[in-house]
């Protein structure tokens, strides 16, 4: 669809490897810290003088000789330590481990390796310790990823303390070519950099200071000010800082953080987008605690240009880049294999299926019960994808612990089966009544454990061969034409709606569950039928980031050892999908990719209106006096946008009536059924960066209607990787049969199109594909955008005024252009998204 361009490495393990653990990569800038869900204590650094008793006893152990080459091992982590004044390794904090770090030669086991190549947007981490633990077993831990991610982990457990050192410093070498011994010496080629880390910073867990970044664009209406970062956010980019202190080659980072990658400039202290396709600049500063910002000394500008703005407040001195559609640094919810926060504080429904199966116990008589200890609820949903060689394996397992409303005894609920199949009588179980939880935890937590190789109650580790729990959103609303509809027992009584009638309705479609239902199932997200419900914005920005590591596959960059068969089936176990008995596909080209990354990133707009829609109604329930704004209402202020409803007798609408006609297909009979001018809060003023651009043209946008809600809120939008034959732009065209194509209502009462206006000035033109035209990310130098030059075109065009600009649009059929080309219909790609306006939304019939 149009929309398409808006928008874990196995290691081979050692035969002495006892066990093993991984875990899935996560964006970590907007990662909520484990030690904070978990306080445990991490144990730090210790004086050698009290280690000895220990080493000792870790002496009379050892059934080997001390290891050769002169290496002296001592912990540095030993729990109820006197620290000395010099800073040694901690534990990975999100490792799990207790125990403490040793060392070799003086230098802690605690490693920092990096591999950066800012040119190929490309920053990985490799961290590697050698852990002696509380139970006296050795581990050497590895968690790798890209920079800003989580990654992954794995932990291989020896009895020998030898085997774990010669483990140890094979990896080392594995990764960086040197020895361990030379360790500080340059490496070569494509390996991995030891870098020298500020241990007593690592142990403070980075939170000397706080980081900030400058807004003075409006964005999300935001006044002009210094902005923090995520606590986790600002904790990953001190790291970097006190990294680059130490190693000042690598002042220059490519940070990932959800769907988007920053350049982040430590020494110039400028942050870039680099997948925005305005390749968004932000200052940033550093904010050290105890020190009063609002004074903070001017960063400098030696990477500014004498053009940009300076702002006249003493505080903001400096301190600002202009750029008329930047973003700030997106802050994203963590991406977990544990249900988050919020979703802990809300009660997840009982399954409505129970309904089915035991006419005598409705699902309305019972609630889940919460782990008190744990502060989780007794609801999993486990999925497992396995379409490895000749495996056609696509399918869930619910379990859930319920109680009684009117007993108050206990039940363990489960349903199993294959992804997108409705539960039968034999895939289901429902074992109770337990007069106590203790009882009916037991049943839950064996089936669990049975299920996942979990331990309940416990950090969730993938398994091999094991399902995997995901995160569903238990705020959206799952209904079948069969199941139980609830009903609020509390009236509310609306006021009336201030809309005119067309606009209420238009609003009232865009912001329609069913529609968003019917919407998912293109997707193979089949709402009514997917027995596990809707996967979380967790869960899309985790599939994206394994999409991430098929695209490195594809390209060959390295970024990922998996194949396509193990990446496909852990894409499709994070999201679940619905393709019935067969064999989900593999995603092992770009045009399959690309499908799959526009899937995710239509699911995030949707999800902004979801959230949207979520918060409408908690204010309705939130008022005493039962009298709420009509929903439609409350929507439509949400957009941020001005509809005006034009009447088909206006000049105006006339124009637009007959550009639509004189440019669907010959055999079409598609019809325009109501337009709506459009004034979206802001755009006007990123418009006028354009207002000298001549060639202005009036051009059609089609997409899903799913989407039309977010458009009218945020704009057209360049989305990260996004992609098409024509490279990563805003894609507009001057037939409305070609945008047609991309135009879907989802069995709505009509579709959405969009007519924008776009000063295009000098055209690039191109008329055949490959990677000339399908590798743009921005116009050609000396040009504004880029014209595909289709074999029909139309063939004269008008002018109408808008803000007293001259805008062509057609006013008869297309003609044979005569030019030899790849494109059929003429296409106009631009790159900047403030460079389109939307003018225009209509609601069409596509036939």
């Amino acid at each position: 669809m149009e929309r398409r361009k808006e928008r874990l490495l196995l290691l081979f393990i050692p035969v002495s490897l006892l066990k093993i653990k991984c875990r899935r990569s996560l964006p970590i800038f907007a990662y909520q810290s484990r030690t904070e869900i978990r306080k445990r204590p991490i144990t730090i650094a210790t004086n050698s003088s009290l280690c000895q008793p220990q080493l000792d006893k870790r002496k009379s152990k050892a059934s080997k000789p001390k290891p050769t080459k002169g290496t002296k091992k001592r912990r540095t982590g030993l729990r109820n330590a006197v620290n000395t004044s010099k800073s040694l390794g901690t534990v990975d904090p999100e490792s799990n481990i207790n125990g403490s770090i040793l060392d070799i030669d003086g230098e802690p086991c605690d490693v920092m390796l990096v591999l950066v190549d800012p040119s190929k947007h490309m920053d990985k981490f490799f961290i590697l310790q050698l852990i002696e633990t509380v139970n006296d077993s050795f581990i050497v831990y590895t968690r790798w990823g890209r920079t800003g991610t989580s990654g992954q982990a794995m932990e291989q457990e020896f009895q020998d303390e030898e085997d774990a050192e010669e483990c140890f410093c094979k990896k080392f070498k594995e990764k960086t070519g040197l020895e361990w011994e030379n360790r500080n010496e340059p490496t070569v080629g494509k390996k991995y950099r030891f870098i020298q880390q500020n241990f007593g910073e690592k142990k403070l867990g980075y939170t000397s200071a706080k980081w900030q970044y400058w807004v003075d664009d409006q964005v999300d209406g935001k006044a002009d000010d210094w902005y923090d970062y995520s606590k986790e956010g600002s904790q990953q980019v001190e790291r970097l800082y006190q990294e680059s202190l130490i190693n000042p080659r690598i002042s220059n980072r490519i940070v990932d953080s959800g769907v988007w990658t920053y350049d982040v400039n430590l020494s110039e202290m400028i942050q870039t987008n680099v997948k925005h396709s305005n390749n968004t600049s932000r200052r940033i500063r550093r904010c050290p605690e105890g020190e009063d910002m609002d004074n903070l000394p001017p960063v400098p500008m030696a990477a500014v240009s004498a053009t940009i703005a300076v702002p006249s407040s003493p505080m903001k001195t400096a301190s600002s880049v202009v750029t008329p559609t930047s973003s700030p640094v997106k802050v994203y919810s963590s991406v977990s294999s544990t249900v988050s926060a919020e979703s802990k504080a809300k009660a997840p429904p009982v399954d409505q299926d129970i309904d089915l199966f035991f006419p005598s116990s409705k699902s309305s008589t019972f609630k889940t019960v919460k782990d008190e200890e744990n502060t989780d609820w007794y609801d999993v949903v486990l999925n497992q994808c396995n379409i490895t060689g000749s495996n056609n394996n696509n399918k869930y397992y619910r379990l859930q612990l319920l109680q009684s409303k009117i007993s108050s005894k206990y039940f363990v609920w489960m349903k199993w089966g294959r992804v997108g199949e409705r539960p039968k009588a034999n895939t289901k179980d429902l074992k109770g009544p337990f007069t106590s939880e203790s009882d009916a935890l037991k049943v839950f937590a064996k089936k669990y454990r049975d299920k996942t190789g979990n331990q309940w109650g416990k950090e969730f580790v993938p398994k091999k061969n094991k399902y995997t729990r995901i995160e569903i959103d238990n705020d959206v609303e799952v209904k079948e034409e069969f199941k139980t509809v609830n009903v609020k027992t509390e009236q509310i009584e609306y006021l009336p709606s201030a809309l005119d009638p067309k606009t209420k309705e238009l609003i009232e479609v865009l912001f329609s569950k069913e529609m968003r239902d019917e919407a998912l199932s293109a997707f193979n997200l089949d709402l009514k039928r997917l027995p596990l419900g809707v996967p979380s914005k967790q869960q899309i920005q985790l599939g994206i980031s394994i999409l991430n590591e098929i695209e490195d596959l594809i390209s060959g960059s390295g970024g990922s050892n998996g194949s396509f068969d193990e990446l496909s089936s852990r894409f499709y176990t994070s999201i679940p999908h619905s393709f019935g008995r067969q064999r989900p596909p593999v995603i092992n080209n770009m045009v399959s990719l690309q499908q799959r990354y526009d899937m995710c990133n239509i699911l995030l707009d949707m999800y902004s209106t979801n959230e949207t829609m979520r918060k409408i109604e908690e204010e309705e329930t939130k008022v005493e006096v039962k009298k709420v704004p009509y929903p439609a209402d409350s929507h439509y202020k949400s957009l941020n946008a001005d509809l005006i409803a034009m009447t088909k007798s206006s000049k105006e609408f006339k124009k637009i009536q007959q550009y639509f006609d004189k440019t669907k297909g010959s055999n079409s009979s598609a019809k325009l059924i109501d337009a709506w001018k459009v004034n979206r809060h802001g755009e006007d003023a990123r418009f006028q960066k354009f207002d000298k651009v001549s060639n202005r043209k009036l051009l059609w946008h089609g997409t899903n209607i799913a989407v039309v809600a977010p458009i009218l809120t945020s704009g057209l939008r360049i989305m990260p990787h996004s992609g098409g034959r024509v490279g990563s732009g805003i894609y507009l065209a001057s037939m409305q049969e070609k945008s047609a194509q991309y135009t879907s209502g989802y069995g709505s009462k009509f579709a959405c199109m969009f007519l924008c206006e776009a000063p295009l000035g000098k055209s690039h033109q191109v008329t055949s594909d490959g990677s000339h035209a399908s590798s743009l990310k921005k116009a050609p130098n000396g040009f504004d955008s880029v014209h595909a030059v289709g074999q029909r075109s139309p063939k004269s065009w008008d002018s109408m005024d808008l803000d007293n600009h001259n805008v062509d649009l057609p006013n008869e059929r297309a003609a044979d252009t005569k030019v030899k080309s790849s494109f059929y219909h003429d296409e106009f790609l631009v790159y900047d998204e403030s460079q389109v306006r939307i003018r225009y939304v209509l609601t069409v019939k596509l036939y």
